[in-house]
């Protein structure tokens, strides 16, 4: 089903800066002076939470992001990616002369980790004027990422006072996150956040703490060993899918929060979202770069009734991302469409 609120608003609405990433994959990481061989390399687009909406997009949901791309073609390239996975990008300000965030990602074989080289472009940052007010109100969701910043919490108030839930993707523990756990509804964050904040203690005890300053649901992704969660349903502990070899685990978390909204508006139970987003993740992981992997709705429900990974445009995608950006630089535009 496509999901999309009244008056043909999106039924979910994030908030951060796309990025361009080029993504490699090499059997090791090289050492000062040292020469290693490429595998394979993609361009896809990149962002926390412009992936979660890409995700959202293949899993058949309409979206819309509030943020800033530059003029040059990594940012076309950005918008036309997103369009293409029914992302509205009429309130994605394009900043006139300047540049967008740019991400070199390394997948290395030997760890299954990832390293990031990151040039940060040279576009504004959001303002609480950029923020659509009609816009985050006539959503079920507002997604933010990292932490609740002036920019996030603000946003989210303006969620609150609407009935508008807000999810965060809390990638590292911080004093603004803590401040404002009170304006967040559903908070998934990563292993890194749960370690530093959470040092000892049984899990079930951690997340209750966590409930305690006003979340309705909380889980945290731990990688290869899974996720945990709580709810008023209760707590729960999911192990890991492993639908195949890894190739590439970057952006596995954004299609986690993509997946977990996904099901959420199918008002699945906070243990049923996080086994599908669980389910969508691990696919991803089976290709290289943050979206090439990302599986459709139909894709991910049959692995999680038979535990393999059907037809789907894999492929199709994969060549996408390895030529876009050139066709995009040769013609302006591309044509293909898919989703």
């Amino acid at each position: 089903m496509n999901y999309q609120r009244k008056e043909n608003k999106p039924a979910v609405v994030g908030i951060d800066y796309p990025c361009m990433d080029y993504i490699i994959s090499t059997d090791r990481l090289p050492g000062t002076n040292d020469e290693i061989d490429i595998d394979q390399e993609s361009w896809q687009g990149g962002g926390m939470v412009p992936t979660a909406l890409v995700a959202l997009g293949r899993l058949g949901a309409v979206s819309g992001l509030i943020g800033v791309v530059g003029s040059d073609i990594y940012g076309r390239f950005c918008r036309e990616d997103l369009r293409k996975h029914q992302v509205d990008v009429s309130r994605l300000i394009v900043d006139e002369g300047q540049t967008t965030d740019f991400c070199i990602s390394v997948a290395e074989k030997i760890t299954q980790g990832r390293s990031f080289i990151t040039r940060w472009g040279s576009i504004r940052r959001l303002t609480e004027a950029d923020l659509d007010k009609e816009y985050i109100a006539g959503a079920e969701y507002l997604h933010l990422c990292m932490e609740m910043n002036e920019i996030n919490a603000a946003a989210a108030r303006i969620a609150k006072s609407a009935g508008t839930k807000v999810v965060l993707d809390a990638d590292h523990d911080s004093e603004l996150t803590e401040r404002n756990l009170g304006l967040v509804d559903v908070l998934i964050a990563s292993e890194k956040y749960y370690r530093h904040r959470f040092p000892a203690g049984s899990e079930e005890e951690n997340c209750r703490t966590v409930l305690e300053k006003g979340p309705s649901v909380v889980v945290f992704t731990l990688g290869s060993k899974g996720c945990i969660g709580m709810s008023e349903e209760g707590f729960f502990r999911l192990d890991a899918f492993h639908p195949g070899p890894i190739v590439d685990t970057t952006g596995a978390g954004d299609v986690f929060h993509g997946a977990f909204i996904r099901a959420m508006l199918d008002e699945k139970t906070p243990e049923e979202c996080a086994r599908f987003a669980s389910a969508a993740a691990a696919i991803k992981c089976l290709r290289l770069g943050g979206r090439a992997g990302i599986p459709d709705l139909k894709t991910t429900v049959e692995f999680l009734e038979t535990g393999i990974v059907g037809s789907c445009d894999f492929e199709e995608r994969e060549r996408y991302y390895r030529y876009g950006l050139d066709s995009l630089l040769e013609t302006g535009k591309k044509e293909e469409k898919w989703q």
